[in-house]
């Protein structure tokens, strides 16, 4: 709506968050920004996940700075259809798995 922001949605569902960013320039500095601005609305994400190109050291910076806050690094798929989203998944699962122990397998479930 227009009177709202994403955050209050966020707040009231009661579930953990995970802020997507991009990996591009400039993604240490938006990311540690963004960690900031969700705390200062009383949300701590459970996870950052740094999307695009693997960038080690913004993921290495961005734990750094936000200790206790797991990053996770992952590439979209070449082709964006079932078969380059299933390959993208093949090849990072240990990224994905990773950022999935983060939750309640209940959560991750649906119910």
């Amino acid at each position: 709506n227009d009177d709202e922001l994403q955050l209050e949605l966020v707040r009231r569902l009661g579930l953990p968050a995970v802020l997507v960013t991009g990996s591009a320039v400039g993604a240490v500095g938006r990311t540690l920004t963004a960690v900031d601005a969700l705390k200062g609305h009383g949300l701590t994400p459970a996870a950052v996940v740094l999307v695009g190109p693997r960038d080690a050291y913004a993921e290495a910076e961005v734990a750094k700075h936000r200790p206790g806050v797991p990053v996770v690094g992952l590439t979209p798929p070449g082709v964006r259809d079932a078969g380059g989203y299933s390959a993208a998944a093949g090849e990072q699962r240990a990224e994905l798995d990773r950022l999935a122990a983060l939750f309640p397998p209940s959560l991750l479930r649906g119910g």
